[in-house]
């Protein structure tokens, strides 16, 4: 029988449990939520339902409704013009319901993650945002693709 405490990689598990969160669709999103609470931002919430105007119902990847500000990850499928075309059509729906959508793609989350937190933390301001604390760079994670 294995102890527990001896297992290669069990310390890094318990401290990773503090961040898992039920209904991320993909590891990017997650990453994106990471980055934004390490920078101090509210937590936002995971594929919030936000009823459309035509009765469907949009599910943006991370939400903050009280400021119904939304990001969408868009990964290399979303190159696909029927999906683009979707999306825009998703996106504009958002928008006359008063949402402002953020879109963050691959090259900007593992390129540049700084510039990502800094342009949603503008457009959050935008809503009334207002961040708490100084955004301490040298302590974000370093994201690999």
């Amino acid at each position: 029988m294995c102890d527990a405490g001896s297992i290669p990689g069990i310390r890094d598990l318990r401290y990773a449990l503090d961040d898992v969160r039920l209904g991320a669709w993909s590891r990017p999103e997650t990453l994106v939520r990471l980055l934004l609470c390490a920078a101090g931002i509210p937590e936002p919430v995971l594929n919030q339902p936000v009823a459309l105007a035509d009765g469907g119902v949009a599910y943006p990847d991370l939400a903050w409704p009280e400021w119904r500000v939304a990001i969408e990850y868009d990964g290399k499928w979303h190159d696909d013009e029927r999906q683009r075309m979707a999306d825009l059509e998703r996106h504009e729906q958002l928008a006359d319901m008063g949402w402002m959508v953020i879109h963050v793609r691959s090259g900007d989350l593992f390129g540049s993650p700084s510039a990502v937190v800094a342009r949603i933390i503008r457009r959050l301001r935008e809503r009334g945002f207002t961040l708490a604390r100084p955004i301490e760079w040298s302590r974000m994670p370093r994201l690999e693709p």
